[in-house]
């Protein structure tokens, strides 16, 4: 399984916001001030971009547990 190629699967904003949050610790009032949007819509985005990034690790085959858990994790 692939990480890359499921994140690719998403939009470039979610990409970009995924990628601050999880690969660059970003917080969500920084992530909002760089992508120009409320940090509620930041937040939104994430959780959604979350759960599109956990079909498509589970359409590829993968076990998303292993990967989602952290992203879940550090969503709290």
């Amino acid at each position: 399984m692939d990480i890359w190629a499921a994140l690719k699967e998403l939009d470039e904003v979610d990409q970009e916001i995924i990628s601050l949050r999880f690969f660059v610790d970003c917080t969500l009032s920084e992530i909002s001030k760089i992508v120009g949007m409320r940090e509620s819509a930041v937040k939104n985005r994430l959780y959604r971009s979350l759960e599109r990034l956990k079909k498509g690790i589970e359409r590829m085959g993968g076990n998303y547990h292993h990967v989602y858990s952290r992203f879940d994790f550090l969503c709290r």
